[in-house]
């Protein structure tokens, strides 16, 4: 027969192997979300990469406000303002660069570049 003291012990282990499988069955998991006017707000800051358009080489990042763009449904609203800040901050035509970003929501990611006729 167990002694009282090494039962309790093992009930309370019990207990709270119970209660955190409760608590993780019940939690939604947060695994991925939309972009929304709060979730773009909550980012805060997207990292834009430049690019030369004609060859699809690096030139540099900058980073801009992340702005909830309802038609495409995206954070990066500021898109054609960040192909105008890559052209300024790497002396280039703003027609010869072509801008790429990702970021994630959750644990959902999402990516996506401009112009859509550059080298990506």
């Amino acid at each position: 027969m167990k002694k009282p003291c090494k039962l309790v012990k093992d009930c309370q282990v019990s207990a709270l192997f119970i209660l955190m499988a409760a608590i993780l069955w019940t939690v939604p998991a947060t695994a991925g979300g939309d972009p929304s006017e709060e979730t773009c707000r909550d980012l805060g800051k997207i990292e834009i990469k430049c690019l030369d358009c004609a060859t699809g080489e690096y030139i540099g990042s900058v980073t801009v406000d992340a702005l909830y763009d309802s038609s495409f449904g995206d954070c990066n609203g500021r898109y054609k303002e960040a192909r105008e800040i890559c052209a300024r901050a790497y002396g280039r035509n703003k027609f010869e660069i072509g801008t790429k970003w990702s970021y994630s929501i959750g644990l959902t990611d999402f990516y996506g570049n401009s112009p859509p006729n550059c080298k990506y």
